[in-house]
């Protein structure tokens, strides 16, 4: 009887202990954006991946073993997509405004042309050819729920292209999911 009182006091210590886990990452991986920030880097890949070990921190919370493995790389693929979405629709206007941006600090602050759109295209279709594979291998279950509001109906490459449009045709754009 003694060790079932006990219980819900250690399951509260290891969700703190996993939190403090999930803090700590987050730290790490804020204080790498702020030094690549203040650097200049010009390395899209090593920013958008502390912005994927973030999500890859919070979406791996409390699993363990293949669901674990998974949630990470979809957390990790679906950041650094972000991150680098985010970075070529901001493009023009960093580049207008000298805020940072690592594509900005890359091209030299050149006007966009076709090599840079092209070069941007690629790098946010291998992160969601990226996501989409691990997707395929969610193991039913486990983290489905935390997945499925995030990445709906498997959008292959679209939003790539939704993402691009409004940087090819100057247009602003805004992503529709679901439906």
């Amino acid at each position: 009887i003694r060790a079932a009182l006990l219980y819900p006091a250690f399951a509260y210590a290891r969700r703190r202990a996993a939190l403090s886990e999930v803090e700590g990452e987050f730290r790490r991986c804020l204080d790498t954006l702020r030094r690549l920030e203040r650097e200049r880097s010009d390395s899209v890949d090593l920013a958008a991946d502390a912005f994927g070990q973030m999500l890859a921190a919070a979406f791996t919370l409390g699993l363990t073993g293949a669901n674990k493995r998974i949630c990470h790389e979809i957390g990790l693929h679906l950041g650094r997509f972000i991150y680098a979405a985010d970075a070529a629709e901001d493009y023009e206007s960093d580049r207008e405004s000298g805020n940072y941006n690592p594509y900005v600090v890359r091209y030299g602050g050149d006007p966009l042309d076709g090599g840079i759109r092209e070069t941007m295209r690629t790098a946010l279709y291998l992160e969601l050819s990226a996501l989409e594979k691990a997707y395929l291998h969610l193991v039913r279950g486990g983290c489905a729920g935390r997945i499925d509001c995030c990445y709906v109906r498997r959008p292959r490459l679209a939003a790539a292209d939704s993402i691009l449009c409004g940087i090819y045709c100057g247009t602003d754009w805004r992503p529709s999911f679901g439906g």
